[in-house]
Order: C-alpha cells, then sequence, then structure tokens
C-alpha cells in the first residue's frame, strides 16, 4: 500500500468527501500493521515539503523505514497534472545485471521500491545524491559532528533552488548555477548532525503522538473490568445473601487506553433481570458504592446490579457479569467468601497518565499460578521486571517507580505493562508517563 496524497486536508475531522476523504487518518494504524510500502513525498493535490512530509519524518523519527514514492494519484487526464508525470520516482536495482524482459524490468522495480532505494524528483532529474558516501535508501551511522554530502541535478526548464530537508525542516538551499535561468545545479553541503538525527527523545515524541492521533480518531472504550461483590458464595446458599439494607458493592477498577481519557463509573440497580427501570448514580470515581439509608433496600427482596464504565468520549463497557444478583436477608447470617477472580485479569493501572508511580491491579484466578508481570517501552524493550514467580488466587495490587531494572528512571512517553502467565493468553495494558 502507498500513502497517496497525505495531505490534502490536515484537518482529521473533516469527513468531508473531499478533501477530507483524502486526509491520511489511517497511516498510523497502517504503518504499525506493517502495511505501507511507500510514502507519496509529492503529489499533485497535496502541501508541498516541508509541511506535506511531516507524518514521513514522523514515521522516521518512530523507527519506521518507510521508502518514498510520489504521484501515485496523478494521470495525464487531471486537471491538476501539468507537466503530465512531472512527479517521479526513481529506484537503484537491487543488482547491476540488466532485466531480461519488461516484466522482469517492472518486478525489480518494485522489489526495489520495497526495501526503499528509491527517491522522488518534482520534474528535475537528480543525477546524484549523497550522503557520507550513501545513495538513496541507505543508512548512515548515528554520531555526533556533520554530514557532508553532495547532489546534482538537471533539468529542461529552469531551476529554481534545491532543498535540504530533515526532520521535517529545511536546513539549507542550493541555488542553480547562472541565477534564476539556470538549468542544472551542482554542489556539496553539511549539516549539523543534531539536526536529523533520530534521538530517543525524538523517537518518545513521535511515538507518542502516533498513539494520539490514534486515540483521537479512533478512540478505544475502556478496558474490560469484573463485579466482585456481592457475586462470590458457597454453592450451598445459592444466590448470594447481605444481612444488611445498606451493602456495599465492589468491583475491578479499570481505564481507557487512550491517553489523557478519563474513567467514570455509573452503578444500576433494580428489582427486575432485565434492568427496565433502574436506579442509577453516576459519576463515580471508586470502585465501591455503599446504597444511602435513605435508599435502604427491601428485606426479601431480590435485586439485580450492574456498573458501566463511561469514558470522556461516551463509549461504554459494561462489567462483567452484565448483571449479578442478591438476596436482602437480614435474619439470616450472610455468608461471606473473598472476591475469587475467574481469570488472569489486568485491571487497571492509575494514575494514567501518571508521575512519578504507577499502581498497577491484577487478579490471579482460582488454583493460582506462575507469571511474569513486565514493563516494555514502545520499541518493545523490557525496561522492568515487576514480578516473576508464583502466587495463589486473589487480587492483587503492585506500584512501578519509573525505573528500569538498573535503577535508572525512565523517560516520558508509552509504555507497556504485561501479565503473562504459564498456562493462559497474556494480557497487556498501556500506560503513558508525563514529566
Amino acid at each position: 500500500m502507498i500513502g497517496a496524497h497525505p495531505f490534502p486536508t490536515f484537518d482529521v475531522q473533516d469527513v468531508s468527501p473531499w478533501p477530507g476523504g483524502g486526509v491520511l487518518r489511517g497511516f498510523p494504524m497502517d504503518l504499525v500493521a506493517g502495511t505501507v510500502d511507500a510514502y507519496d513525498l509529492l503529489s499533485y493535490v497535496h502541501a508541498l515539503p516541508p509541511e506535506g512530509v511531516t507524518a514521513y519524518f514522523d514515521a522516521l523519527n518512530a523507527g519506521f523505514r518507510v521508502s518514498s514514492s510520489a504521484g501515485s494519484d496523478a494521470t495525464i487526464g487531471t486537471a491538476q497534472s501539468f507537466p503530465a508525470g512531472g512527479y517521479r520516482v526513481y529506484v537503484s536495482p537491487a543488482s547491476g545485471t540488466p532485466p531480461a524482459t519488461p516484466d522482469e524490468a517492472f518486478e525489480g522495480w518494485v522489489d526495489a521500491l520495497a526495501v526503499g532505494t528509491s527517491f522522488v524528483t518534482n520534474y528535475p532529474l537528480i543525477t546524484s545524491f549523497e550522503v557520507q558516501g550513501v545513495e538513496p535508501g541507505g543508512t548512515v551511522p548515528a554520531g555526533g559532528g556533520k554530514l557532508r554530502g553532495s547532489v546534482s541535478a538537471v533539468c529542461i526548464d529552469p531551476l529554481t533552488k534545491v532543498e535540504i530537508i530533515g526532520n521535517g525542516s529545511v536546513l539549507l538551499e542550493i541555488l542553480p548555477a547562472g541565477g534564476t535561468d539556470g538549468r542544472s545545479v551542482s554542489g556539496t553541503f553539511q549539516v549539523d548532525r543534531a539536526a536529523v538525527d533520530s534521538s530517543e527523545a525524538a523517537y518518545e515524541a513521535a511515538s507518542t503522538a502516533t498513539l494520539d492521533s490514534l486515540a483521537r480518531i479512533y478512540p478505544d472504550p475502556p478496558e474490560p473490568f469484573e463485579l466482585l461483590s456481592p457475586l462470590w458464595v458457597s454453592l450451598p446458599h445459592g444466590m448470594p445473601r447481605v444481612d444488611t439494607d445498606t451493602p456495599t458493592f465492589v468491583w475491578c477498577g479499570t481505564f481507557d487506553p487512550d491517553p489523557g481519557d478519563g474513567v467514570t463509573y455509573t452503578f444500576a440497580i433494580d428489582t427486575q433481570p432485565d434492568m427496565t427501570s433502574p436506579t442509577l448514580t453516576s459519576g463515580l470515581v471508586d470502585t465501591t458504592y455503599t446504597i444511602p439509608e435513605s435508599e435502604a433496600l427491601q428485606d426479601g427482596q431480590v435485586y439485580y446490579w450492574q456498573v458501566r464504565a463511561i469514558d470522556q468520549t461516551g463509549l461504554v463497557t459494561v462489567g462483567t457479569p452484565e448483571t449479578a444478583n442478591f438476596i436482602v436477608d437480614m435474619i439470616t447470617v450472610a455468608v461471606t467468601a473473598e472476591p475469587r477472580p475467574s481469570r488472569w485479569a489486568l485491571s487497571a493501572a492509575w494514575p494514567n497518565p501518571f508521575n512519578p508511580s504507577l499502581q498497577i491491579s491484577y487478579a490471579v484466578p482460582s488454583g493460582g499460578g506462575r507469571f511474569a508481570l513486565d514493563v516494555y517501552n514502545a520499541r518493545g524493550k523490557l525496561m522492568r521486571s515487576l514480578f516473576l514467580g508464583r502466587r495463589d488466587a486473589g487480587a492483587y495490587v503492585t506500584t512501578w517507580d519509573g525505573r528500569n531494572d538498573a535503577g535508572a528512571r525512565v523517560t516520558s512517553g508509552v509504555y507497556f505493562v504485561r501479565l503473562r502467565p504459564a498456562d493462559g493468553a497474556v494480557v497487556v495494558r498501556k500506560v503513558v508517563l508525563l514529566k
């Protein structure tokens, strides 16, 4: 897939057929999915560099290698396409052997584009371009000091200038020989590496911006969570019983995976199993709720209760089970039992975003088990091992102090908490550290 005409509009909220239909909203998600083969650095319907290639440099700074392409949406018949075919893509073939057939030539061109040995022009022919002796598509080792290179281009029409762009900014210009009537440009250049190096800070900033843009365009609902009590009782006693008309209800906490998005809870209780006319209490921030005396329940009555987590965009996640029932029995002494999770769960991490420390809530199911609880950065590097071993069934809370295994504080950015059971599915939660 080629990211064509990015972007005819920079407004992600513009959902008009055009230009809104051409905005590259899915670019961050497509990068993560590995479906981006190239990115149109030039096309006839979007802003010229450096403005029009901001997302390209963000992708590079986020650790993605993206080939350059141009004009994939422009044909000879379009009104904007003049000169026809002016935006061109050139590639360096994988081998120096000329192809034997047109089909081989085409396949070789596509293969070379896929691996990134390509460059694009807006009509002039770039006859040579190198940085530190490395041609287009290559990699220059990181390090301090200067980057040195050379470029030459020719054109049948007068050339205005050649711009050297790095990290989305024009670093310098090379003017043609003979002034504005010149039809060739040739020269050497040098730029500070600091202007183009992808530092860890730039990577973290680009990663966070990518995830933030996805969160704004495709918001996620709060993560799944479980109801806890009154819910678990021993089988001989059947339906859960409470010995008070003002019982306390408990559920696991949850969070919204979108950075900066908060969660509140709505508690509902009804005497009907289909919850047709419940009493609602909204805006709760805690994971417990006690029936007030002014709304005391009726002795001997069966009740049904439900909890919904609601984020700031209005998306809802209903707790599991969707409804739980109990009976108020103020004569019989209620049988109580500790809540026992039914599955491995990484229920909550709070506050999120956090600074300087994070509380992580997780659950071990009946029978207990061995597991690992770790923190990874956005590049998949293990930053901190929080637990490795076996624990009995139950709910647990642990703290991450924002340090790596060496004891050093980690940088701001996106991190992933991973619960990896020996006998269950891996559960991952995203958190953001802000400083």
